[in-house]
């Protein structure tokens, strides 16, 4: 497993005509979770080395009177999401997986929200959405954290690995594979999809485990760009998958 951060530093000359001072250009890059060679994708899945990344089963999104429940309770009743998530999730534990619960929370003046003037997270600083403390924050009642469970703490991006210890858990419990459902289909959950493909792991997304904002755009990413970072599942293709591993 590698986790490093590598820096890079370039000096232009103090002749230079946009400048007479040095002028240091720095960044710094994260490298994958698992080098080339160690990369998983595409493995049998085994329960034992499973984790199931839950994204945002939050009042705010999966109950009523959530500020965004209206927005995507169509699709979580068409494909009866949470519901299959709880089940998805109960049989998961059974078999020895591995189960993150991974909320996004921001600040009530919304300074820790890393974009708040573009896009959906200007969005949620502007409906003061999932605000740390409230109700509309916490974890919805069905998905409720049992023992054995894990929380992932400081998401308050899209993508669920910047600034929270998500990868730290999933190193630390020894993850290969990382099965993800959740909201939204095509933003957070998408957004964490790629970056775990991207650090080598095995990913799976559970299609009927997940809600977006129309139909449209949910059989836009489960049936499109899912199929190009993970292995699209349904939940039961995940649990005859998990048992029969056994």
């Amino acid at each position: 497993v590698q986790s490093r951060d590598l820096k890079l530093a370039i000096t232009l000359p103090k002749q230079s005509a946009r400048s007479k001072q040095d002028v240091k250009i720095s960044c710094a890059f994260t490298d994958r979770t698992f080098a080339a060679e160690e990369a998983h994708g595409g493995e049998p899945i085994d329960p034992e080395t499973t984790a199931l990344v839950m994204i945002e089963y939050q009042n705010e999104f999966a109950t009523e009177g959530g500020k965004l429940h209206d927005a995507v309770k169509g699709v979580m009743e068409s494909n009866n999401m949470l519901e299959r998530s709880v089940a998805v999730c109960d049989v998961a534990r059974a078999q020895g997986c591995k189960i993150l619960h991974t909320p996004i929370s921001f600040n009530a003046d919304m300074s820790d929200n890393p974009n708040k003037g573009l896009g959906i997270l200007a969005g949620c600083a502007a409906d003061q959405l999932f605000v740390r403390g409230t109700w509309n924050a916490e974890i919805c009642e069905p998905m409720t954290p049992k023992e054995g469970d894990l929380q992932v703490v400081g998401k308050t991006g899209l993508d669920a690995f910047p600034g929270s210890n998500l990868e730290e858990l999933l190193v630390e419990n020894g993850i290969k594979t990382v099965a993800l459902g959740g909201f939204l289909t095509n933003c957070c959950v998408e957004s964490t999809m790629r970056t775990a493909y991207e650090k080598g792991f095995n990913v799976v997304t559970l299609k009927d485990c997940t809600a977006a904002t129309s139909e449209g755009e949910q059989e836009g990413a489960t049936n499109a760009s899912y199929n190009f970072f993970s292995t699209p599942m349904t939940s039961d293709e995940f649990i005859e998958a998990i048992k029969g591993s056994a």
